[in-house]
C-alpha cells in the first residue's frame, strides 16, 4: 500500500548525506510514494547522479552546479538524465545554471 503524502508538495525536505541515496530505503520510498522524489543537491559528480538513477532513488534530478562538477560536469549529468528520461532542474547558482538549463535536454519548465 502506498504511503500517504503528509508534507506540502511545494515544501523542501532536509538534504540527505551523499551516501543516503545509495541506501535501498530511498529507492523504496521513491517506489512507494505517490509524490515524485527530487534529489541531487548532494551529488558529487555525474557518477553520483548515475548511481542514484540506477537505484531508482528519485524521479527528478536537481544537481548543485558546483558539486556536480561545474560547467564540465553539468553537460555530463544532463546527458545521463537525457538518456534516462529523467527531468532535471538546478539547485543553486541561478546566474550560471540558467544558461546551462537552456542546453539541458530534459529541463523542467519551472527551472527556466
Amino acid at each position: 500500500m502506498p504511503m500517504r503524502q503528509t508534507w506540502p508538495v511545494a515544501g523542501e525536505l532536509p538534504m540527505v548525506s551523499t551516501s543516503g541515496f545509495l541506501r535501498s530505503h530511498h529507492a523504496r520510498l521513491a517506489a512507494e510514494l505517490k509524490t515524485p522524489i527530487q534529489i541531487g543537491g548532494n551529488f558529487y559528480g555525474p557518477r553520483d547522479l548515475h548511481k542514484a538513477l540506477q537505484r531508482q532513488a528519485c524521479d527528478l534530478a536537481m544537481p548543485d552546479l558546483m558539486r556536480i562538477g561545474g560547467v564540465t560536469g553539468w553537460p555530463r549529468a544532463a546527458a545521463i538524465c537525457g538518456a534516462a528520461g529523467v527531468p532535471m532542474s538546478r539547485h543553486h547558482h541561478p546566474e550560471v545554471a540558467a544558461h546551462l538549463m537552456r542546453v539541458t535536454e530534459t529541463v523542467m519548465a519551472s527551472a527556466l
